[in-house]
């Protein structure tokens, strides 16, 4: 990847307070860097989490931590106007509940040493593939996913534990906490899960010769004095130790949070004080799409948009060297540059009414 570009284009999308494009760039450099330089830098076909990986090193060893923590979580990028092309396509929007066109995006989310107060650093990404897939029933062709969500996680969380990046748990809600990704954690990774488990989830609780003596949805469990309950979970190979949060939401109105560990060292408060970690990566979405202009490309090519996207992680990752460099949170950062822009263009229009000889008129 040509590292110049890099630099330059990541930059523009944290001084960008509008829609990004090629042309925008080449208007701010003043036509230094053509639009048919930034168009040929944007349709290389590069490893999104590969070359993530490049620029997420520095500050991960910098940060890591033998209790950091793994967030896996997907999110939306509304793409509303423009046409499916195998990478924009047909997804479930998180936000809205509804299935909207536009990209749809798996990270891995890394958060190391706490006492630094920062957010976190996305340490591998993939943007999910759909591929038309011939249905003999309706007999027409399909759009398919290429692979699973849960698939796209394990490879991810494979490429983490290869990277030799230190953490403890991985931290993921419901939608991932499948058996096939908790037995893969435990098995494979050698490693510690705290995930949230749906209120139907069937659990069963066994005596000590290992015979089940109760089985049913976890929200039906015969909670005991203790706050944590051993269960055994369906095509999981080995107990797992599962509490419940009862919390008040805004409007008073109470719901039921199940968490879930491999870990039986830990208690009900640290099971969900660490789990509680896991907001660091919706925190990452917000600043992603507001402070480093995630979805405001243009693109409707495939290879476009997914440098666009690395780019983009680029800008959050220098967001977060800034963070940890002056203190401020990224919401400050860009306001100082907001700042900075409007100072620029009241000297630009003191300047252009100068040279008009404009006077303001008395009003009468």
């Amino acid at each position: 990847m040509h590292r110049e570009m890099l630099e330059l284009y990541s930059d523009y999308l944290l001084v960008s307070f509008g829609q990004t494009s090629a042309t925008g760039l080449a208007r701010l450099t003043d036509g230094e860097v053509s639009h048919d330089q930034v168009t040929r830098f944007l349709r290389q076909e590069e490893s999104l989490s590969q070359n993530l990986w490049k620029l997420a090193k520095p500050l991960v060893r910098k940060i890591q931590h033998p209790e950091g923590v793994l967030i896996v979580d997907d999110t939306f990028i509304p793409k509303p106007h423009s046409k499916t092309n195998g990478l924009v396509e047909w997804h479930y929007n998180g936000a809205t509940t509804k299935v909207e066109i536009g990209i749809n995006i798996i990270t891995v989310y890394y958060r190391g040493d706490e006492s630094l107060n920062l957010n976190g650093v996305p340490v591998a990404c993939e943007a999910v593939y759909k591929k038309p897939v011939w249905n003999e029933k309706k007999k027409k062709e399909e759009m398919k996913n290429v692979k699973t969500k849960n698939e796209y996680c394990r490879e991810l969380l494979r490429v983490c534990k290869q990277n030799d990046i230190k953490f403890k748990y991985v931290l993921m809600d419901s939608w991932y906490s499948g058996c096939d990704n908790l037995n893969f954690i435990v098995e494979d990774l050698k490693k510690s899960f705290i995930v949230s488990l749906k209120e139907n989830r069937s659990v069963a609780k066994k005596d000590s010769e290992g015979n089940i003596t109760w089985i049913g949805e976890i929200q039906n469990l015969r909670w005991g004095s203790a706050e944590v309950e051993e269960v055994y979970v369906g095509g999981v190979d080995f107990p797992v130790y599962v509490t419940r949060v009862i919390f008040t939401n805004e409007d008073k109105s109470t719901g039921t949070l199940y968490l879930c560990s491999d870990d039986q060292d830990l208690t009900k408060d640290k099971m969900l004080k660490t789990y509680q970690r896991r907001w660091g990566v919706e925190e990452f979405h917000k600043s992603a799409k507001t402070n480093a202009s995630l979805g405001k490309s243009p693109a409707s090519v495939g290879g476009s948009q997914i440098t666009h996207i690395l780019c983009a992680m680029y800008a959050y990752i220098k967001l977060e060297w800034m963070r940890i460099g002056n203190g401020l949170n990224h919401f400050a950062i860009r306001s100082r540059l907001y700042l900075g822009a409007l100072r620029g263009a009241s000297r630009e229009l003191k300047k252009m009414r100068k040279s008009i000889n404009y006077t303001p008129q008395e009003i009468a």
